[in-house]
């Protein structure tokens, strides 16, 4: 996103998209959502890489949209938020990244991660059975 804001903004000016989950944002504390989001959205959720500036994870929606991030227990790359829906269950919308780097006991801690999510959010998710072809 840093790199790019200009090509990410037309993006979204092109695709109108209600919600953006992004992975390797390459942001840090230093830069504040209207330097990277255009006019009508807005940052849900974000996690920015602690060591350097380069990957990190987002969640942006629509200013119309009103999400509630998720707080994690985690030093993974994941974050997660809630969009509450009229008359329905609550969307739960993660965005994760797993380092090409990153050995087995990174990916048992994303794991961990969205299964205490699950856990945690039992009325706004669902854990769906997967079916193999025979």
């Amino acid at each position: 996103m840093r790199a790019k804001r200009s090509e990410f903004g037309l993006l979204l000016q092109e695709s109108n998209p209600d919600v953006v989950i992004g992975c390797e944002t390459w942001l840090h504390d230093g830069f504040y959502e209207r330097e990277v989001l255009p006019a009508g959205y807005h940052f849900v959720a974000r996690r920015d890489r602690p060591n350097n500036h380069y990957g990190g994870v987002m969640i942006a929606a629509k200013d119309n949209l009103v999400g509630t991030e998720l707080k994690l227990d985690t030093s993974a790359e994941f974050c997660a938020a809630r969009f509450d829906c009229p008359g329905k269950k609550s969307l739960i919308i993660g965005s994760l990244y797993r380092p090409p780097s990153s050995n087995y006991l990174y990916t048992e801690e994303l794991t961990k991660a969205i299964s205490k999510l699950h856990q945690c959010n039992p009325e706004s998710t669902s854990q769906a059975t997967p079916t193999y072809p025979t």
